[in-house]
């Protein structure tokens, strides 16, 4: 499994997120 990916995946979903409201 890798945790460090998906925790910064997680920072770019919510990046995402705001950028597009």
């Amino acid at each position: 499994m890798t945790l460090p990916i998906s925790a910064h995946n997680s920072k770019i979903y919510l990046q995402k997120l705001i950028q597009e409201v």
